[in-house]
């Protein structure tokens, strides 16, 4: 999702699992860079992020991924990737991959949420 809307490729999950396995990061960039992106990383979730979030999604128009836990995010329990697409105040939109719907959730919800098992991560496309 975040590759196409960077390269205006149309690929699915299939081509990158197939491709990338589970090295999300490793497939992001190489596929982001034929666009001139760069996906960087940050660690955790705070008060701390959400300018340079803000920035990415509302400024920039960049997506930024997100891996969270918790019965809002992944009632599994095994954690989830989800991609932020604005920000309003104190009100952010997501896109649900697993659901393919536009969610909203509060920064405080987000940042209170458990870590996916991978940690609890955000990547941002950098030009």
């Amino acid at each position: 999702m975040c590759v196409n809307s960077l390269t205006g490729q149309n690929l699915i999950d299939k081509d990158i699992d197939e491709k990338y396995g589970f090295n999300l990061f490793q497939a992001l960039n190489t596929e982001s860079a034929k666009a001139g992106y760069q996906w960087k990383e940050s660690e955790g979730l705070s008060r701390d992020n959400w300018d340079l979030i803000e920035q990415k999604v509302n400024v920039e128009k960049t997506p930024v991924i997100i891996g969270l836990n918790g019965p809002e995010f992944s009632p599994s329990g095994r954690g989830h990737i989800i991609t932020i697409t604005k920000v309003e105040g104190d009100t952010v939109y997501y896109a649900d991959p697993a659901s393919g719907k536009l969610k909203t959730t509060t920064k405080m919800s987000m940042q209170n949420a458990p870590a996916h098992p991978d940690g609890k991560f955000i990547f941002y496309a950098q030009r």
